[in-house]
């Protein structure tokens, strides 16, 4: 990835991820607390861009940030989180650093999803576990809500259906001590006018609502990709 490229991006586009996107939020802490994510973990925001989950991953243990990008590693570190600019296709961190890496909508700007994936994932420790989100080229929401952006932004090198998002997950299943699994989230309260509405959903309903969205990846706003390192 080119970091000069990355660093006009992030001065255009400086609020581009600050878009309120609660149910996003509300299914990626449904996801980690499934999978027991929680307590002193090392956590490693790859690809944080604006650190818009920086925060919200903060929750769950002590939180690195990464990005290509200059302009973004320093604002985080202005945030007051540590951050560094690397070009993560060749982590710099070593094997067994990280408990849990996140990354979030990333893997559509890479030209080899398969290796940068790979090479997050060489960093984890034992039992540490890969979560990698990405957008779904058919889903449901964007025909409903007219949002068909990715046609147009350039910075998207592919966008997955669920055919080659399985594609990818059996490619990532060769992987060392590897175990893959393939699941889908939630956006659905994306925006103001849409959060509104979603705020007033119960609990419960959501909490199904997420599972059934978890369980049928073809319902999702995006995929998710869980790689969880064998003891």
């Amino acid at each position: 990835m080119d970091s000069i490229y990355w660093d006009d991006y992030a001065q255009e586009k400086a609020t581009y991820q600050m878009r309120l996107d609660t149910s996003h939020f509300v299914s990626m802490e449904f996801i980690l607390k499934k999978h027991k994510i929680g307590g002193s973990k090392r956590i490693l925001d790859a690809g944080c861009g604006d650190g818009v989950y920086t925060p919200f991953l903060a929750n769950f243990g002590k939180v690195f940030a990464a990005d290509v990008s200059f302009v973004q590693a320093n604002r985080l570190m202005k945030r007051g989180y540590p951050a560094l600019q690397c070009d993560l296709h060749n982590s710099p961190f070593k094997e067994g650093t990280f408990s849990l890496i996140f990354c979030n909508q990333v893997i559509e700007h890479v030209d080899d999803p398969a290796g940068f994936m790979a090479s997050l994932y060489g960093t984890l420790e034992k039992g540490g576990i890969l979560v990698v989100s990405t957008p779904n080229r058919l889903a449901p929401t964007r025909f409903l809500y007219l949002n068909f952006w990715h046609m147009v932004d350039k910075t998207h090198k592919r966008e997955y259906t669920l055919k080659t998002a399985r594609e990818l997950a059996e490619q990532l299943s060769r992987l060392k001590d590897s175990k893959v699994e393939l699941h889908g989230h939630s956006s659905i309260g994306r925006g103001r006018i849409k959060y509104f509405w979603w705020k007033l959903i119960p609990k419960k309903l959501k909490d199904r609502l997420l599972y059934l969205i978890y369980r049928r990846p073809i319902f999702a706003a995006g995929f998710v990709f869980l790689l969880k390192k064998n003891n």
